[in-house]
């Protein structure tokens, strides 16, 4: 499993010259140098994996680790330098939109937060990519 970070710089440059800027979440496989001396130098920080409790139920477990790699595979889709007509940005959404995905999802959210943090918040979401897709 792909261990993922939190930009806590301002921003900082990952393969290809992708910047990610402050509060974007990455993966390892976004910088071609080493994550961990990102880590050390104060550009990222590392995010705890998700916990999960299995029921013993096979069928959940399965459902759960699906879901973590449809998930895992958006968030490298989305953040790879692949800049195909396909391709997601920030930049390409105001706020304004951002919040009607959330709302359209109904994941809650405080409209004081940053745009980075909302797009941050709405990119967890399976379906974000169709919901933008559609503004």
């Amino acid at each position: 499993m792909l261990r993922r970070f939190k930009v806590i710089a301002l921003s900082v440059g990952g393969k290809n010259n992708k910047v990610f800027k402050s509060q974007d979440i990455v993966n390892e496989n976004n910088f071609s140098s080493s994550v961990d001396e990102l880590v050390a130098k104060g550009f990222l920080k590392e995010i705890e994996p998700l916990k999960i409790e299995l029921t013993g139920n096979i069928e959940d477990e399965v459902e759960v680790e699906e879901t973590a790699t449809e998930s895992s595979l958006i968030l490298d889709e989305l953040t790879s330098s692949n800049e195909s007509e396909n391709s997601i940005d920030m930049d390409d959404y105001s706020k304004k939109d951002i919040e009607s995905a959330l709302k359209e999802l109904d994941i809650e959210y405080k409209s004081r937060e940053s745009k980075t943090f909302l797009w941050n918040l709405l990119m967890e979401n399976e379906n974000a990519v169709h919901v933008l897709m559609s503004i």
